[in-house]
């Protein structure tokens, strides 16, 4: 399975990407909280959330990370054994304005255990993937491209049919894709098989 990783280390292709484990002394208190939440709830098969690996499901959402925090993109394979869970962030969103607003631990726990839970999601969602380790395919970005990266592009994720104006949609209706706009003429990188570099907007299909 392919999925993306951002990380502010460098490793070679075929390297094995581990979880970084200190995160948690980087965070505020309120998103230290939020941690806590989904700890004490998690199911029992799954490690601590700061000994797991996050991955992105797709690359529209790493690139947006990229964009706010820099590092390398990588394009990584995971064996499905070990994949520990599939959440959606959207509802880390959900729980953080909860823990802004309210200290009632049954609410708190009650959005805790949404993100935990199978088979349901936001309307949008965007996923996340709790895992045990990964390998490297190819290294998509490096953290000297961010300036032009962030200068020349706006990405936002969309369906086929938010695109009458881009050309004709891919089969599927309900695709997601990457909606690259350019703010100038300036190079693609060569990582966006983008198609013609002279039109104004280019979809790529994930």
């Amino acid at each position: 399975m392919y999925l993306y990783r951002v990380d502010k280390r460098y490793f070679e292709v075929g390297a094995e990407i581990q979880p970084q484990t200190n995160f948690e002394q980087y965070m505020d208190e309120e998103s230290m909280k939020v941690e806590n939440i989904l700890n004490a709830n998690r199911p029992v098969q799954i490690p601590l959330r700061k000994d797991c690996l996050f991955l992105f499901f797709e690359l529209s959402a790493a690139l947006n990370f990229f964009r706010k925090y820099g590092g390398y993109v990588y394009e990584v394979e995971v064996d499905c054994h070990d994949i520990y869970h599939r959440g959606d962030m959207n509802k880390l969103d959900n729980l953080l304005d909860l823990v802004r607003f309210t200290d009632e631990v049954d609410i708190l726990t009650a959005a805790g255990n949404e993100y935990w839970k199978g088979g349901t999601h936001t309307f949008m969602p965007c996923y996340e993937y709790l895992v045990k380790s990964c390998i490297v395919r190819k290294c998509l970005v490096e953290p000297s491209e961010l300036k032009s990266f962030t200068d020349n592009f706006e990405i936002t994720k969309s369906t086929n049919s938010d695109f009458p104006e881009v050309g004709e949609p891919v089969t599927t209706a309900k695709c997601e894709v990457i909606h690259l706009i350019f703010s100038s003429s300036s190079e693609i990188p060569s990582f966006f098989p983008c198609g013609n570099p002279l039109s104004k907007y280019a979809s790529m299909s994930l």
